[in-house]
């Protein structure tokens, strides 16, 4: 059933989609760009971890010669949707990329099979059901060729074990005691929330000492997760453990807890996910556990593996049409070694060309990992 907008949402909608690609596209190469890619963001253009995410796929963009254009939906399902027709409707790109935001990959991608363009699906794929309906790349729909996913079932279930281990080593988890936990989640429909406390919760049942008092929702925002974190620990003051799905709401639990006169780091270990730069900087203090992440680098791989099958190299000879990638863990011990990194370097120095088999047919096998970033640096 076709979405219908009042007259008033109608020219509003125009005025934004004329608006947005001026504001958001990369600036224009020196010469004709080898492809046309338009990246849909689900958030906000400001938003921590999606805005990391666009500035690392744009040095990519750049190096590969990529006009890529960003449209940010603010949380507005419908919103992307009709973003996603606009282009389609009127200026065709190669690809467009996005991920399955509150469920609606299956639509997306019978848009863009309708509209002869290729499809790449990012940092959040179809959930079970859907999978089991639709199929994976190349499948059903044809012009969905592949997709880069983080592991978040793995994800939620490391973090969680880091944090448990960390509570026994600090003394927190005593012999024949209970460990008393909290969880804080994402969006309930988001399939990156639903895997990630798949995960904590098959930690939980291979833990018997340890207790999930209470899991609540904050959405992935901070505000949220002060206020649920000020609340939970009001409710449950013996909790020892925050488990945050992002780093947001890490940072958020963490900004409650100090509030109500909790030490995060000594009397209460909080951690979670992303590598945010704000999440890191509280990790070099001690005051956060830990954080996985990453994955905030797939737009720019992503890019990497539809330039070389734009040109005819397929990747699927290689890492298959469904690459999944584990998320590394950073804490006290090992952030220093890559705060530089993530917060401080210009990826524009950042050679991407390297990385593609394309332009470097010596190349036997794709090398996305952040120790290869390094030796460059």
């Amino acid at each position: 059933m076709l979405y219908k907008l009042s007259c008033k949402g109608a020219l509003w909608l125009l005025f934004w989609l004329l608006a947005s690609p001026l504001a958001n596209a990369a600036p224009a190469p020196s010469m004709t760009p080898a492809m046309h890619v338009v990246f849909f963001n689900p958030q906000s253009s400001d938003d921590t971890f999606w805005s990391e995410v666009i500035r690392f796929a744009r040095a990519a963009a750049e190096d590969l010669n990529i006009r890529l254009d960003v449209f940010s939906a603010n949380h507005d399902r419908l919103l992307m949707r009709q973003q996603i027709k606009h282009i389609l409707a009127s200026d065709p790109p190669d690809f467009i990329m996005y991920k399955n935001f509150k469920g609606n990959a299956p639509e997306l991608l019978a848009l863009a099979e309708e509209a002869k363009v290729r499809s790449f699906i990012f940092n959040s794929g179809l959930n079970v059901e859907q999978e089991r309906r639709y199929g994976h790349p190349r499948e059903r729909f044809k012009q969905w060729v592949g997709q880069m996913l983080p592991n978040d079932e793995n994800a939620g279930y490391a973090l969680a074990n880091m944090l448990f281990t960390s509570a026994a080593s600090r003394e927190l988890l005593r012999g024949g005691q209970v460990l008393p936990i909290l969880a804080i989640g994402g969006t309930p429909t988001d399939n990156a929330a639903i895997e990630r406390e798949m995960g904590l919760h098959r930690s939980l049942s291979e833990r018997p000492e340890v207790e999930l008092q209470q899991l609540v929702s904050a959405r992935w925002d901070e505000e949220l997760a002060y206020k649920q974190a000020v609340g939970l620990l009001k409710r449950y003051p013996r909790t020892r453990v925050i488990w945050a799905a992002n780093d947001s709401i890490a940072v958020g639990s963490l900004r409650g807890a100090q509030s109500l006169g909790y030490k995060p780091g000594e009397n209460l270990l909080i951690a979670g996910i992303d590598w945010s730069p704000s999440a890191l900087e509280y990790i070099r203090e001690g005051k956060l556990t830990g954080s996985f992440g990453g994955h905030f680098m797939q737009g720019a791989w992503s890019l990497v593996l539809m330039y070389d099958y734009h040109h005819g190299q397929d990747f699927a000879d290689d890492v298959g049409v469904s690459i999944h990638s584990n998320m590394g863990l950073l804490t006290p011990e090992n952030v220093d070694r890559y705060l530089k990194f993530i917060v401080g370097v210009n990826w524009s120095e950042i050679d991407f060309t390297r990385f593609s088999k394309t332009l470097n047919p010596q190349l036997k096998q794709y090398d996305f990992s952040l120790e290869r970033l390094l030796q460059q640096q």
